[in-house]
C-alpha cells in the first residue's frame, strides 16, 4: 500500500476507588423485649455489620483514532482520494459490593458495563471534529450500552459440630 499519512492516536483514562470498611458488627441489644420473643432466639446469638465490608467502582475510557490518507500512484491521473477514518469510543465500567450480613451468610454482586460513544467518522484535520451533537454529555443516541454483565451470589455457612 502507498498512503501519504497514516496516523493512529490513542487517548486513556482511568479512575478506581475502593472502600473497605473496618467496622465490627453490632449486637442486638439483649434488653429490646421484641427480641425476648421465643421466635427470635436466632437474633440473640448473630451479629450484623452496619455496612458493607467492601464496595468497589472502576471506570476507564479507550478512545482510538485511525486516519490513512492514500497516495495517488498514477502520473497521468489527477485521482482525488479522500482520507479513510477510523474512530472507536468505549466506556468500561464496574460495580462491586461484598457484605458480611452475619458471621455465615454473605451477600456479593458484581456488575460489568461496557459501552460505546458514536463518533462522525471526519478526519482530525476537518473542522467538523469531535463527538456527534449527541453525545455522551447531552445523553442522547450516541451513547450506547453494548454488555452489561452482573454476578450476584450469597453464600452461607453452616456449622458443624463434632462431639
Amino acid at each position: 500500500m502507498k498512503w501519504n499519512e497514516n496516523n493512529t492516536i490513542q487517548y486513556g483514562l482511568a479512575f478506581n476507588y475502593i472502600y473497605n470498611a473496618g467496622l465490627k458488627s453490632l449486637l442486638p441489644s439483649k434488653t429490646a423485649r421484641v427480641l425476648n420473643r421465643p421466635t427470635c432466639v436466632s437474633s440473640k446469638i448473630s451479629t450484623f455489620p452496619p455496612l458493607p465490608s467492601r464496595l468497589a467502582f472502576r471506570t476507564d475510557f479507550d478512545r482510538r483514532y485511525n486516519e490513512i490518507k492514500m497516495r495517488n500512484i498514477y502520473d497521468d491521473r489527477d485521482i482525488l482520494l479522500d482520507s479513510t477514518v477510523s474512530k472507536d469510543f468505549v466506556w468500561n465500567r464496574g460495580y462491586e459490593l461484598n457484605w458480611d450480613l452475619t458471621r455465615s451468610l454473605k451477600f456479593d454482586l458484581m456488575i460489568n458495563n461496557q459501552s460505546r460513544i458514536d463518533e462522525t467518522p471526519v478526519p482530525m484535520t476537518s473542522s467538523a471534529k469531535g463527538i456527534t451533537g449527541n453525545g455522551p454529555g447531552r445523553f442522547g443516541t450516541a451513547f450506547s450500552t453494548e454488555d452489561v454483565r452482573s454476578i450476584t451470589s450469597i453464600v452461607s455457612t453452616l456449622p458443624i459440630v463434632s462431639r
